[in-house]
């Protein structure tokens, strides 16, 4: 067998068979053989121990596991774990309120997971609320390639998941080590809500994505629009928090409330890929892990507002980075993240307003090379600030290449002196300027303009 379980049923039972022991328990095949149906009965109230690699549950239907304790004791090793799939038409609606997932396999010394759903389609739908998963790869869920079998949302409530984590990947952002995964929201009627979770140890804590099969659908559909990400605590990620992928046609998404927190340094907090994340909302959350809390690479029609950010002391690393959008920065206190409030561009025709935020360092702590609002690149558009309150040694607002309107800001330079900052920028075949002439406390950063290309056209 491609499996590895602790023993195969006595006798013979068929992969969709059912039959009772003269003992009480019940035995079930993994092939749709387990309770569904839209009863409240199901396998709610009981302890299951699911000893298969896979288990599929019935397709377009429903299958509840309430008040249930599952043990997953089976692994498909190839999968680093056991997994919840649907039979067809797929589209099965998975409810599991108060309840206890345990992976319990092992292979080699490592811990195997539990992965619900299967990748870029919607095979399982799930509704877990209020339960505890242990040693969880991913949750995943996305309009499938069957239009005619709904996909009505992805509700992830009140729960602790923590990953397995137990090595199999490493550093690769590969889906395994991605603990929720969702595309829902574009199709009228569904949506997607993340909320009131403690997410342990995942390399990325939530990827909202573009649905696999998008072609299916009118583009208007492909992302998880109006999605909810709230109150969330992502605890010990690894490198990314929230992440919009490539692509992500995802419109509308709020990420409120949430924390960023624990012992390890990820890249990003909330990080946009593209400009196809248009009207992101980010607001009330608290970061204290993340080396660059808030990087919205293209993000168009943004709002960032009210959160609290507790920086790395490192001027590399911006507290709130925008590039080539447009937008809303408000209300904002950052603490110790030298790099500032960086705007790299902006989006042609619009503009960007920085306003009401405060920008210092803790109190005795010496940084010459922080910066508090940095705008660079903007070409005819404007950005606007006012309202800010910066402390910092020099360089409260530093602009190259930008036409800046400022209202009542406050400026305080702190005691002690600054180096200046310089930019360079890396172009495909040069450094703009080639040379600069530095002086102790200096600061350069290094900006990428464009990728090499060699003669083959690969760089």
């Amino acid at each position: 067998s491609s499996y590895n379980y602790v023993a195969r049923c006595a006798g013979s039972l068929s992969t969709s068979g059912t039959r009772t022991l003269s003992s009480g328990i019940t035995e079930y095949g993994y092939y749709g053989a387990t309770p569904s149906g839209n009863s409240n009965t199901g396998l709610n109230g009981e302890v299951v121990m699911v000893d298969t690699g896979i288990w599929y549950i019935d397709g377009n239907t429903k299958t509840q596991t309430n008040d249930s304790t599952l043990l997953f004791t089976a692994t498909s090793p190839s999968r680093n774990g056991a997994v919840v799939w649907s039979t067809y038409p797929y589209g099965a609606e998975l409810y599991s309120n108060n309840s206890t997932w345990l992976g319990l396999s092992y292979v080699d010394g490592k811990a195997q997971g539990i992965q619900i759903g299967y990748f870029n389609w919607n095979d399982v739908i799930p509704m877990i609320h209020n339960s505890k998963l242990t040693n969880i790869l991913s949750i995943v869920n996305e309009p499938g390639p069957y239009s005619w079998v709904d996909t009505p949302f992805f509700d992830i409530q009140n729960n602790v998941i923590t990953h397995v984590n137990s090595g199999h990947f490493g550093t690769s952002t590969r889906n395994e080590n991605m603990c929720l995964i969702t595309a829902v929201g574009g199709v009228s009627g569904t949506y997607s809500t993340i909320k009131d979770n403690v997410l342990n140890d995942c390399l990325v804590g939530t990827y909202v994505k573009r649905a696999g099969y998008y072609y299916r659908y009118t583009s208007s559909q492909w992302g998880a629009d109006g999605a909810v990400i709230e109150n969330n605590t992502f605890n010990d990620v690894g490198q990314l928090g929230v992440w919009f992928a490539l692509n992500s046609y995802a419109d509308d998404v709020t990420v409120k409330g949430n924390t960023f927190a624990g012992s390890t340094t990820p890249e990003y907090g909330v990080y946009v890929q593209d400009r196809r994340t248009t009207g992101l909302v980010v607001t009330e959350n608290t970061f204290s892990s993340p080396q660059q809390p808030i990087y919205l690479r293209g993000a168009v029609d943004y709002e960032v507002t009210d959160n609290v950010i507790y920086g790395d002391g490192d001027s590399a690393h911006a507290g709130i980075y925008t590039l080539s959008g447009n937008g809303l920065i408000d209300g904002n206190t950052l603490v110790d993240a030298d790099g500032g409030i960086l705007v790299d561009g902006i989006r042609f025709g619009y503009t960007v307003n920085v306003t009401n935020n405060d920008i210092s360092q803790s109190t005795g702590r010496t940084a010459p090379a922080a910066v508090g609002i940095w705008a660079e690149d903007c070409g005819s558009s404007i950005i606007n600030t006012g309202g800010n309150t910066i402390s910092v040694m020099e360089n409260g607002i530093v602009t190259e290449g930008c036409d800046l309107v400022d209202t009542d800001s406050t400026i305080t330079a702190v005691g002690g002196s600054g180096g200046q900052l310089w930019t360079v920028g890396v172009n495909a075949q040069s450094f703009a300027p080639q040379n600069i002439t530095i002086s102790t406390g200096d600061t350069i950063r290094w900006r990428a303009n464009e990728y090499w290309t060699n003669a083959t056209g690969y760089g």
